[in-house]
């Protein structure tokens, strides 16, 4: 069925049996367990019983070290050297126990999703630069929207605004 050998500097053992399946099992408070297989048939896929635990500062590697998972004890840390992918045959949900998104670059915080008293608040957060709507006309980029933050936030449309037939708009000194 199997064997135990050393070959040069290593120590194997070998299922003989194809596709035979390499399982450790074990006795958990009285119940008989399973506690981890390699499936032959799967070229070795791993299959544990219960949660992986690796010690803080360790790392996942994924094929030659350009994408890891690593964590620290008190964040986790996803890397690559190309893309991170979430891809879900449904929602992507995103929860925050204190209700902040932070976006960066390299580092340096560029931007939030905020909540402030359930308020949605989108925020750049280098002094003096804008929030910026673009969007796709005809097969064309056009910026939609430019909100000018060196100007205390002016709006700046690239086109004309179109407002409902019964609305008015207040502009401090007079209606419009």
């Amino acid at each position: 069925y199997g064997e135990i050998l050393r070959s040069s500097q290593n120590f194997q053992l070998k299922s003989l049996i194809s596709n035979g399946d390499f399982e450790i099992h074990g006795n958990d408070g009285g119940a008989a367990i399973r506690a981890f297989a390699l499936d032959m048939s799967e070229a070795g896929a791993a299959t544990f019983n219960d949660k992986v635990i690796l010690g803080a500062s360790k790392v996942i590697e994924f094929g030659d070290a350009g994408e890891t998972i690593s964590g620290d004890g008190t964040n986790i840390t996803i890397a690559s050297s190309n893309n991170v992918i979430f891809d879900a045959a449904q929602d992507i949900l995103l929860d925050s126990g204190n209700g902040a998104f932070y976006f960066n670059d390299d580092g340096s915080t560029i931007g939030s999703f905020l909540n402030s008293s359930s308020n949605f608040v989108l925020k750049s957060m280098v002094s003096d630069k804008d929030l910026i709507f673009k969007g796709n006309d005809g097969g064309s980029e056009v910026t939609a929207l430019t909100l000018d933050m060196s100007e205390a936030g002016r709006a700046k449309f690239n086109s004309s605004i179109a407002i409902g037939s019964s609305a008015i708009s207040n502009h401090g000194a007079g209606d419009l």
